[in-house]
């Protein structure tokens, strides 16, 4: 049977279902180049980014000086060479020393190999030689970290730095 112009009526249904299925494509085609794009950009914002970590901070005091045990209680293990321990606010009473600084977990607290894993301490002493040139306080003088702040600072190399980990004294 013929329509008004000269349309079959059995054929008057194709038109909306070709439609509908071309749109139904360009939007799964759309979804999944979005989809590549986030879970591409997000893995390498990842790979490039600070470590994801937790520490854990000891502090005791007493017996002639404070002494800050840092333990990687879990997540990414980190690159040492990329990685300080950055103290501020410490001082070496009866000494002349000033302990504050930034000393790199590779080369001044003398990690066995090239990361720290979960389970691995540092510690922050009076008598931590670093790179075999000097100590914290030397002379016997009292490492006080009472009023202290230590830091595990990242270091991408290239557009700055990410604080790891916080401690602001006991």
């Amino acid at each position: 049977m013929t329509g008004l112009h000269g349309v079959r009526a059995g054929d008057r249904g194709l038109s909306p279902v070709v439609g509908v299925l071309l749109m139904l494509a360009l939007t799964v085609l759309l979804g999944a180049t979005t989809a590549s794009f986030v879970i591409g950009f997000s893995d390498q914002a990842v790979e490039d980014g600070a470590p994801t970590t937790k520490f854990s901070f000891e502090y005791q005091s007493g017996s002639g000086s404070d002494l800050v045990t840092i333990k990687h209680e879990s997540g990414d293990t980190v690159v040492a060479e990329d990685t300080y321990v950055v103290i501020d606010g410490a001082n070496c009473a009866g000494g002349p020393d000033d302990p504050d600084g930034r000393y790199n977990l590779a080369e001044e607290f003398r990690l066995p190999g090239p990361e720290m894993t979960a389970g691995m301490t540092v510690q922050v002493r009076p008598n931590t030689d670093f790179s075999g040139s000097r100590e914290l306080c030397t002379g016997g003088g009292y490492l006080d970290l009472s009023d202290a702040t230590v830091d595990i600072v990242w270091d991408d190399g290239s557009s700055g730095t990410t604080t790891v980990y916080h401690w602001a004294g006991p």
